[in-house]
């Protein structure tokens, strides 16, 4: 071989290595550059542990997963549906506070609408205690305001003339028997004589307040008052003048409203938040 052949050859191998030599290193500083910075290492399960190597998770025994500069994190997270990440950066900016969840009482503001009900263990219903018809009615529609032992209506009825008379009768048997018997049966017999007399009386619908004048008076009327049993409102009245009632029939319903009911409608999650016996303070505004 010449010396013209050998020097091209050597000129050839030359270059060839020169060449293979730039494009090894082009691809080696392209795959360095391509690598990324591992910031550190973080829980997949509960990303605020964090770790400068890798490792075995504390809380969950899963291996830590690396988090590269420029990554995101919520890709590498087990986040429950619709839940997202926010980095500790951007929680500072934003003011994020992180606290320990507690159970304590506290309120919330609800403007809802509602109505005032009576109490229904403050509901009085007066019934009749048997047949008749009546004879007077005050004015007292529903919607009145009435007192304790006010007198409503009148009314006639068969069956306490009879009722009546036996009271009378039993309070005139206990005046004779005080001069023939000894203080403690009189005591005995009377009890008992009048209880029986002013039970039949009240089963039958006459009130206090006129049992107790028919014990002084001692004198039959037939006309059997009705009077209210608490100071309250007329919440129905069922009768009318000269009606014919029967036994069971109800007058008047009374409602003692010292004590009310507000029954407010929830709806939604509000009806959620407050569960029995939640207490409450209504604000009802003025009209």
């Amino acid at each position: 071989m010449n010396r013209a052949a050998v020097v091209g050859s050597l000129v050839v191998i030359a270059l060839g290595a020169f060449f293979a030599g730039r494009y090894s290193s082009k691809s080696s500083h392209q795959e360095a550059s391509g690598r990324k910075h591992i910031l550190y290492y973080m829980d997949p399960m509960h990303p605020a542990y964090r770790s400068d190597r890798p490792g075995i998770a504390p809380d969950c025994g899963m291996a830590l997963e690396p988090v590269y500069e420029g990554e995101d994190l919520s890709a590498k997270l087990q986040l429950p549906a619709g839940a997202i990440l926010i980095s500790p950066e951007k929680q500072q900016l934003i003011g994020v506070r992180l606290e320990t969840v507690e159970k304590n009482s506290g309120w919330r503001l609800v403007r809802t609408t509602g109505r005032v009900v009576p109490d229904d263990n403050r509901v009085y219903r007066l019934m009749a205690g048997t047949d008749g018809w009546i004879q007077s009615l005050q004015d007292n529609p529903a919607g009145s305001v009435v007192k304790k032992n006010q007198l409503l209506a009148t009314f006639y009825s068969r069956e306490f003339r009879n009722a009546e008379q036996a009271y009378i009768g039993s309070l005139a048997s206990i005046d004779r028997l005080k001069s023939t018997r000894e203080p403690e049966e009189q005591s005995r017999i009377r009890d008992s004589s009048e209880r029986v007399n002013e039970e039949q009386l009240r089963a039958l619908g006459m009130g206090e307040p006129q049992i107790r004048e028919l014990g002084k008076t001692r004198l039959v009327t037939g006309d059997i008052e009705v009077a209210s049993p608490v100071d309250g409102i007329v919440l129905s009245r069922s009768i009318s003048p000269q009606q014919r009632f029967e036994k069971g029939s109800e007058f008047y319903r009374i409602g003692d409203l010292s004590q009310v009911w507000i029954l407010a409608d929830l709806f939604g999650d509000e009806a959620q938040v407050l569960p029995p016996r939640t207490r409450v303070t209504e604000t009802v505004r003025e009209l």
